[in-house]
């Protein structure tokens, strides 16, 4: 299972980053995309995309301990939503390599998921 988020922060500089439990701890992965190429919303995809690319890198260790699914949790409805197309538009780049990581799984046995959660709104300390 993997936790993905992206944001901009009060420089302007817009990041993503996914987590997920393995069984020596936490993982985490981040990217710094920069400030002016990326809106908050392809830093959502690109964040979802992370966790396809690392899952892809580490397939063969999945396929050892029998995982068959990857599981992706995302607040955003309108990124989970482009994931699921490839066709022109914002994003797009970013909606072909989560598809193309996807299939990779799935010629490995693996099967994708992403799901959405809620936001942090609203949570002390956020």
């Amino acid at each position: 299972m993997w936790w993905t988020d992206g944001s901009r922060s009060d420089d302007g500089r817009v990041g993503a980053a996914a987590v997920c439990k393995q069984r020596d701890g936490w993982r985490d992965f981040r990217s710094y995309l920069g400030t002016g190429r990326m809106e908050v919303y392809d830093a959502k995809l690109w964040a979802i995309g992370l966790t396809l690319r690392e899952s892809v890198k580490k397939r063969d260790t999945l396929q050892i301990h029998g995982v068959m699914k990857v599981a992706a949790f995302s607040d955003s409805q309108a990124a989970i939503r482009r994931t699921e197309h490839l066709e022109p538009g914002p994003g797009q780049p970013l909606a072909r390599w989560i598809d193309q990581s996807a299939r990779t799984l799935r010629k490995a046995g693996i099967e994708t998921e992403i799901h959405w959660v809620p936001g942090h709104t609203g949570i002390p300390g956020y």
